[in-house]
């Protein structure tokens, strides 16, 4: 999860980041932003 906002933030490229961008496209809209945190937020929190 922490890799997220650091690609978002500018300190990691996709080149750095551990999976593949897809992987991080929580909201399957072809581009990761912010709205993939909050995805992936929303997803831990209403695991079970």
């Amino acid at each position: 999860m922490v890799k997220m906002p650091q690609y978002l933030s500018g300190q990691k490229d996709l080149e750095n980041l551990t999976c593949s961008e897809a992987y991080y496209d929580l909201n399957n809209d072809k581009t990761v932003n912010l709205l993939d945190v909050f995805a992936l937020i929303a997803h831990i929190v209403t695991e079970q």
